[in-house]
């Protein structure tokens, strides 16, 4: 899924559904940069990409926020919780390494498990799985648990 499909796909929900819905206005490279000294690191560039026009998401019901990157802070783990889901479960890029995907793993910084390998992967296909059905996300999907 392109980047540009996270606000056609919020929109089609909001008109359909009355999803209730915010991105944060684009950074620029400037930004972006500043980020990157601020965090000591250098951000794949799939979360570029992302920063690059939406600078955080937030969804009423159910709960998702994706943090302003000026909310993102590395702790001494090398863990730096993005994004909360469902009011209470916060969602995290492991930075101790990059993978073979040349990302930073996405865990659940509880219990570190694993969610999925990319940012792509979380913009496109895990946050819908939360926004449409209700999944967990966080956790090991049971395919008896229906909320």
């Amino acid at each position: 899924m392109d980047i540009e499909h996270i606000k056609i796909n919020l929109e089609k929900r909001y008109k359909k559904n009355g999803l209730i819905y915010s991105l944060g206005n684009p950074l620029s490279e400037k930004e972006l940069n500043l980020a990157e000294e601020r965090l000591n690191l250098i951000l794949p560039n799939q979360l570029k990409i992302f920063y690059k026009c939406y600078n955080g998401l937030k969804v009423d019901k159910p709960g998702l926020q994706i943090f302003p990157i000026n909310d993102l802070e590395l702790n001494n783990d090398k863990i730096i919780n993005f994004a909360l889901m469902d009011n209470k479960h916060m969602i995290a890029f492991d930075t101790s390494h990059l993978n073979d995907a040349n990302q930073w793993n996405i865990i659940n910084p509880k219990n570190n498990y694993l969610i999925t390998l990319t940012f792509a992967s979380f913009w496109s296909n895990k946050i819908w799985a939360w926004i449409d059905k209700h999944r967990a996300i966080w956790q090991a999907y049971d395919a008896s648990d229906t909320g």
